[in-house]
C-alpha cells in the first residue's frame, strides 16, 4: 500500500496446516544504516512469535479434539451415554425450576442382529451411521439425540409434553421404513424398523435413573409385541 514500511510475514504452522499469518510491521525507514540489522532482529523475532503462537494454537486444537471425542461417539458422531446423561441432569434440573417436563425416546433397531449376520459387521456399522444421520433430522435445536449403545438411541426432549414425544416417535418409526443402505454394491433387502419406547420426566420417574429404566421396559414391551411399535412407560 501506498506509504506503507518494511514489514515481515511469517505462516503460522501447527501440524502442516497453516492457521494464518503473522504480520510485523518495521518502524524503521528503507535508507536508515541500521535498517538490515533492525530486520535480521525482526526476521527472528517474528519466527519466534509464529513458533509460540503456532503451539498455543495445536494445543488449543488438540483439547478441543479431545473434548470433541469425549462426548461424542466415534463412530455416528452423535453425542455419547456419558455426554446425554450430563445434559439430562441439567434439563431436570430447568424441569424442576421451571415446572416443566423432558420427554425421553429409546429405540432400538429390529433385528440387527439377522443384518449383522447376513451383510457384515461393516455394513452393520454403515447402517448406524445412516441412521444416526436420519435421527437428527427429527431433533430439534434445543433437543438431543444420542448413540446410547449397541444399536440403541436416545432422544432428549427438554419441555415436550407426552403427546409431542410420542408424536415424535411414531414420526420416527413411520420413516425410518423409507430409510436403505446400500452398502458397496449390496442393497439392504426389506426395510428398517425400529422399536421406541416412549417416557415423560417426572411422569415416569423421580430420578434419571427411574426415567431411563421406564423408557427402556417400554422399548422392551414394544419389541415383545411384535417390534415396529412404540410403547409408552406405564
Amino acid at each position: 500500500a501506498a506509504g506503507a514500511g518494511p514489514y515481515i510475514c511469517v505462516p503460522i504452522v501447527a501440524h502442516g496446516t497453516t492457521m494464518g499469518v503473522f504480520h510485523l510491521k518495521v518502524s524503521m525507514p528503507f535508507d536508515s544504516p541500521y535498517f538490515e540489522d533492525a530486520m535480521n532482529d525482526r526476521q527472528q523475532l517474528a519466527q519466534t512469535v509464529a513458533e509460540q503462537v503456532s503451539i498455543s494454537l495445536s494445543n488449543i486444537r488438540l483439547r478441543e479434539t479431545l473434548r470433541s471425542m469425549s462426548i461424542h461417539d466415534s463412530l455416528t458422531g452423535l453425542f455419547n451415554r456419558r455426554y446425554m446423561e450430563e445434559f439430562f441432569k441439567r434439563e431436570v434440573h430447568v424441569a424442576n425450576r421451571k415446572g416443566t417436563q423432558v420427554g425421553v425416546i429409546m429405540l432400538d433397531i429390529d433385528h440387527f442382529k439377522r443384518f449383522n449376520d447376513t451383510l457384515g459387521h461393516e455394513a452393520g456399522d454403515a447402517l448406524l451411521q445412516e441412521l444416526a444421520k436420519f435421527l437428527r433430522k427429527y431433533c430439534r435445536d434445543s433437543d438431543v439425540v444420542c448413540r446410547y449403545g449397541g444399536e440403541e438411541f436416545v432422544l432428549i426432549m427438554p419441555e415436550a409434553s407426552l403427546e409431542v414425544a410420542t408424536g415424535r416417535a411414531e414420526s420416527i418409526r413411520e420413516n425410518v421404513k423409507l430409510l436403505r443402505l446400500d452398502y458397496e454394491g449390496v442393497r439392504s433387502a426389506g426395510s428398517v424398523s425400529v422399536s421406541l419406547g416412549v417416557a415423560l420426566y417426572p411422569d415416569h420417574g423421580v430420578s434419571i435413573e427411574r426415567v431411563l429404566k421406564s423408557v427402556d421396559d417400554a422399548m422392551y414391551r414394544a419389541k415383545r409385541g411384535g417390534r415396529d411399535r412404540v410403547c409408552v412407560a406405564e
